[in-house]
């Protein structure tokens, strides 16, 4: 299980920290947090390894670092995706 937080409209990495802390449970192997650089909100990531334990850090970026995506869930048929 992972958990997502994070708060837009405002720049408060502090309150998103805390909210990952609170949630250190559901995900323990791992954090990440997102803060862009116009301060328009904050993206936090609690990630818990089942697949792929040294790979798969969030949030995730795009090629540009300007957005980032957070997802909760783990594609198990992978191998024959990318056999594809």
């Amino acid at each position: 299980m992972c958990g997502i937080t994070g708060v837009w409209g405002q720049n408060n990495p502090i309150l998103v920290k805390s909210m990952m802390d609170s949630i250190a449970h559901r995900g323990p192997d791992a954090e990440g947090m997102y803060a862009p650089a116009n301060q328009s909100g904050n993206l936090g990531h609690r990630r818990l390894s089942i697949m792929d334990p040294k790979g798969g850090a969030q949030p995730l970026y795009g090629e540009v670092p300007t957005r980032a995506n957070s997802a909760r869930g783990a594609i198990y048929n992978f191998p024959q995706l990318r056999s594809s």
